[in-house]
């Protein structure tokens, strides 16, 4: 069961104490997020409807906001895990208590899960290789693992972040990001195979993004940041806080998601990396008689 994979890892599991159907600040900044939504609809279309024995972990659950939604229509028996403990308080209030802090090495029995997410983790963590060897080594053989990064390089959106003082830093990034073809290597050095490679967040949504950032990182500015940074909300009072602003992008969000929608008109790259792998398991060689 989940709760004896955990206890196995050295952790304890409690059980949920407050409902996750329960109305809470994460849904509604997913209902107006544009690259969530986003990302959540291409891993729903890699992730089935699975029972309740199919083992999930997600590495990167940060506020719960994503990690909510996936967890609702997906299905499975899921673990929630992040690297900073701050924003596992918010989790904790949609997810229960389901949630691993977590390192650069993970505290999971080898072969653990059938779906490992790691979503906008790497770019965070110093040793991203030491973290890709533990995503394949709690894999199991026949399982999935999913990523997701901020795409690396480009000249516009870099340089009016960083025009704005919206450094990597700020986004508590360790690096901007990967290319697919380093995620590839990546994956391919930590023994994973390549099943599906994709971006998403082409060049409206991510212009649409980058100005939110933008304008809640001036409002913010100078505020405590967690590992994501402070360029959107990390709690209720973030999302909340000011209710006229709150009104206002309300307001403005069918304008701003009708200039997304021109991403269908446009063919551009996609300024978020996407990989489906699994672990590449090679047969053993037949022995000689």
């Amino acid at each position: 069961t989940l709760r004896a994979l955990v206890k196995e890892g050295g952790l304890r599991l409690k059980s949920p104490t407050q409902n996750p159907s329960s109305p809470s600040w994460q849904r509604e900044l997913f209902r107006y997020s544009f690259m969530k939504r986003e990302k959540v609809a291409l891993l729903l279309k890699h992730l089935p409807h699975r029972d309740r024995s199919c083992r999930v972990v997600d590495l990167g659950c940060r506020q719960g906001v994503v990690s909510l939604a996936l967890s609702e229509k997906s299905g499975g028996s899921w673990v929630f895990a992040d690297v900073a403990p701050r924003p596992l308080g918010e989790a904790r209030k949609v997810l229960g208590d389901r949630i691993v802090l977590v390192g650069e090495r993970l505290p999971f029995p080898d072969d653990s899960f059938d779906v490992v997410l790691c979503l906008d983790l790497l770019e965070h963590v110093v040793d991203d290789r030491l973290l890709m060897a533990e995503v394949a080594r709690i894999l199991k053989p026949s399982g999935r693992a999913y990523l997701s990064t901020p795409r690396s390089g480009g000249c516009l959106f870099p340089r009016l972040r960083r025009l704005f003082g919206l450094t990597p830093e700020v986004y508590g990034h360790v690096r901007e990001g990967y290319s697919l073809e380093e995620l590839r290597t990546l994956s391919q050095d930590a023994g994973l195979k390549v099943l599906f490679q994709g971006a998403y967040a082409r060049f409206f949504t991510e212009a649409v993004e980058t100005v939110l950032n933008i304008l809640f990182h001036l409002k913010e500015r100078g505020g405590s940041r967690d590992r994501t940074g402070k360029i959107s909300p990390s709690d209720e009072g973030g999302w909340r806080g000011d209710s006229l602003l709150n009104r206002l992008y309300r307001a403005v969000y069918p304008l701003l998601r009708a200039v997304t929608l021109l991403d269908r008109l446009i063919p551009s790259r996609g300024h978020a990396t996407f990989l489906e792998v699994t672990k590449d398991v090679q047969p053993l060689p037949s022995s000689s008689h």
